[in-house]
């Protein structure tokens, strides 16, 4: 997409690597440390929610440059052993938006 973001599944399909940009994950940070205490919570009372979890913000250098990625749960009906009725490519489009 335009964010220049990759997305890599894992093996077994359960999780999903997202790069980022510096400034995005800033943002994801900020964002995840203010409400890691209530989406817990959610996570403890809604044990099925639908919500990606994430499992780590994290950052390592690479033939000499530094990347930034997040973990997180894959919430697709595959990753959970469903069969999706339909799916839909929202935002593959190589076409300037």
């Amino acid at each position: 997409g335009r964010s220049g973001a990759f997305l890599f599944p894992s093996a077994d399909g359960r999780l999903v690597v997202k790069t980022l940009r510096l400034d995005r994950f800033t943002d994801e940070v900020t964002s995840l440390l203010k409400c890691s205490s209530e989406l817990a919570t959610h996570f403890e009372k809604y044990p099925t929610s639908l919500i990606s979890r994430f499992y780590g913000l994290y950052s390592m250098k690479l033939y000499g440059k530094k990347i930034f990625f997040v973990v997180m749960g894959n919430i697709s009906a595959a990753a959970r052993g469903a069969k999706p009725l339909l799916s839909y490519d929202i935002k593959g489009s190589w076409i300037g938006r």
